[in-house]
């Protein structure tokens, strides 16, 4: 499973592209640097992954991915407010 998670940084809107060899439906869960879960959607593998931040405050933000058994996580750097 390839990840793609851009801009990085960003001030709000948050774009991933999310390629693999199997249709399986992913999940994108966004905490903030202490733990906080701010953001969980699922999402079909063929969807369009977008979603805004710009509400949040400015600093890093933990984004975990999750597909079947597989999961990873990314750092994003946020610079909104």
């Amino acid at each position: 499973m390839k990840r793609e998670l851009y801009p990085n940084p960003s001030t709000g809107e948050v774009n991933i592209n999310i390629q693999s060899s199997e249709i399986m439906e992913s999940e994108v869960v966004v905490r903030s640097i202490i733990g906080s879960e701010i953001f969980r959607r699922k999402y079909l593998a063929s969807d369009e992954i977008k979603f805004d931040l710009s509400h949040h405050s400015s600093g890093v933000y933990l984004i975990l991915f999750t597909q079947g058994e597989n999961s990873a996580v990314r750092k994003l750097i946020l610079n909104g407010k």
